[in-house]
């Protein structure tokens, strides 16, 4: 059918028909536009899902919404992630419209769009903020070698250097306590 229309036209290629649309019913005008609508919010579902994967076991910034069900729902932007009691820090109170600092535990795709599940309590938390803090630690000559948390409590963080003219502790301390304080801070008071 193909070839009748184009004698030039390989498999796999494309051929333009036109299509008059005043010869579709308003029912059949109705089922296109819903297939149509149904696939852009497919593709933007999956644009957000790999977006998101992508940052995975990483931390982001998100809006506390409000209250649902056993959780707190987080604006990302684009799309609402998941903090359950159980990931959250038991002394910490969230308040609505209130910035938080979230780890990003699991991206997962259903019908609905992805889920996103986030932690507060996660040690990689307290990992990932001091690389956000230290340059040390991002460029390596640093090493987080292991972390033990009670969150809402305290943290305990074994460093580590592989230059021998940089103090590792005092790296992650800095100046006047200026870089444990900000982590400090993010986690709402807990003891490093």
């Amino acid at each position: 059918e193909a070839k009748e229309i184009d004698p030039q036209v390989q498999p796999g290629g494309f051929v333009e028909v036109e299509i008059n649309c005043k010869e579709f019913g308003r029912i059949a005008t109705q089922n296109a536009k819903n297939v149509i609508t149904q696939k852009i919010r497919e593709e933007e579902r999956n644009v957000i899902y790999n977006q998101f994967f992508e940052k995975k076991a990483d931390v982001i910034t998100g809006v506390v919404q409000r209250r649902v069900g056993k959780g707190y729902s987080i604006n990302l932007g684009k799309t609402d992630a998941l903090l359950l009691d159980t990931e959250c820090v038991p002394t910490e109170r969230l308040k609505q419209g209130g910035r938080i600092k979230v780890y990003v535990l699991d991206v997962k795709n259903n019908s609905k769009g992805p889920k996103i599940l986030v932690s507060r309590t996660h040690p990689e938390l307290v990992k990932k903020l001091f690389e956000e803090e230290v340059t040390e630690i991002r460029e390596g000559i640093v090493e987080i070698k292991g972390i033990s948390r009670e969150p809402g409590s305290r943290t305990k963080m074994a460093v580590y250097s592989n230059n021998p003219d940089v103090d590792a502790v005092g790296a992650c301390v800095g100046m006047s306590g200026s870089r444990v304080t900000a982590v400090v801070n993010e986690l709402r008071g807990e003891k490093i």
